[in-house]
């Protein structure tokens, strides 16, 4: 997962980020997303953004 930026959430589940991922080893969430694998099944991230954004995952 990627390494959460300064403006990542802090999280112990994924169901505290939205669409992407929990990345407990920081317990963060994975914010800026730079794959699909930095969100939950069913999204993708947008590298441009940083974001998961629904479909396509």
């Amino acid at each position: 997962l990627a390494t959460p930026g300064p403006l990542a959430l802090p999280c112990t589940a994924d169901s505290a980020c939205g669409l992407a991922h929990c990345n407990t080893q920081y317990s963060k969430c994975a914010f800026p997303c730079v794959a699909n694998t930095d969100c939950i099944q069913g999204n993708s991230c947008n590298a441009q953004t940083g974001f998961c954004l629904p479909g396509g995952g």
